[in-house]
């Protein structure tokens, strides 16, 4: 068991580690929402971004995530591929311990496609809907690796 997933085993039993073939898909499109040039979502890929900054967050954060992310299970992908199921619900309430500010860069995805999350380690949220966030499943269109 690596670092990462010791650590976030240890929040919850609903935080689930996805290794090989289950996490493959979810780290390609996290590659493909992110930016190649910044930390953060891809500019080109989306219509627009919604940013939220999160140095000293209060309960806005939480309400900001909880409009956003929704209630189905989420997909959190780190730079290294590793890739975790949560529940919205959990993470939401748990983000902050999740992630290690100045350290950690996430993409967050919801299982069923159709929005992406960006934690930078600068302390901001970038959420963008449509783009490069297809479902999971969802036919491979080419032009990408």
């Amino acid at each position: 068991m690596g670092w990462r997933q010791s650590e976030l085993a240890a929040l919850s039993p609903e935080v689930v580690a996805l290794g090989g073939a289950d996490s493959r898909p979810a780290a390609r499109r996290a590659i493909d929402c992110t930016s190649k040039t910044r930390y953060g979502l891809d500019e080109t890929a989306f219509a627009a971004i919604e940013r939220l900054d999160v140095d000293d967050p209060g309960p806005e954060a939480e309400r900001w995530l909880a409009e956003r992310v929704g209630r189905d299970d989420l997909l959190v992908v780190f730079p290294d591929s590793d890739v975790f199921r949560v529940s919205a619900g959990l993470f939401v309430e748990r983000w902050r311990d999740m992630f290690c500010p100045s350290r950690d860069d996430a993409v967050v995805l919801p299982a069923g496609g159709g929005w992406a999350l960006f934690y930078s380690h600068e302390d901001e949220f970038e959420f963008a809907r449509g783009g490069p966030a297809e479902p999971l499943g969802a036919p491979d269109r080419g032009g990408g690796n």
